[in-house]
């Protein structure tokens, strides 16, 4: 499991027009209170509910960096107990020549 992946190639989309998106799963402590203020935030967000049991939830968001970082943002007073995301993947929005 510590075997990083080997890099095959990269590309810098710096300055061209390309779709970029993140993925981000949040597992995020539910409580009587809070329940319908965070189902109703996770809709209003565009979030999808992956796992949901009693006492937690798993949120999973794809949106650019910007999204993410500001749904993190909101969700955290409501208790994150733990997050991962991918990181940028970028798509050129046109095929590019050569």
């Amino acid at each position: 499991m510590d075997k990083l992946v080997d890099v095959i190639s990269v590309t810098d989309f710096t300055g061209a027009p390309a779709v970029q998106r993140e993925l981000m799963l949040i597992r995020l402590r539910l409580t009587e209170e809070n329940r319908k203020e965070v189902l109703r935030a996770i809709d209003l967000f565009g979030c999808r509910v992956v796992a949901m049991s009693e006492g937690c939830l798993i949120m999973e968001i794809t949106a650019n960096k910007d999204k993410t970082a500001a749904i993190l943002k909101y969700f955290e007073p409501f208790g994150v107990e733990e997050m991962n995301r991918t990181g940028a993947i970028a798509v050129f929005r046109q095929a590019r020549e050569g």
